[in-house]
């Protein structure tokens, strides 16, 4: 179960990984967009990489602990 845990708890920094368009979702104090990973069909959706936007600008969705996440993890 643990393993199941550990695996799951990773699973939005591999959907950010894998995502090919991102979109902005909020703005930071300092006027910066923070970035989230969106299908590409999200007419918000921006085509960037993950490695193409700043770190201090990314933001990883959030874990659901949900069926999906527990059967994407095996």
């Amino acid at each position: 179960m643990n393993i199941l845990i550990r695996d799951a708890s990773y699973q939005p920094l591999r959907k950010a990984q894998n995502a090919t368009h991102f979109k902005v979702v909020s703005m930071q104090p300092n006027g910066k967009p923070l970035y989230s990973p969106c299908p590409p069909s999200d007419p918000r959706g921006e085509r960037k990489h993950m490695l193409d936007i700043p770190g201090d600008q990314l933001t990883l969705p959030n874990i659901t602990i949900v069926r999906r996440d527990f059967e994407s993890s095996n």
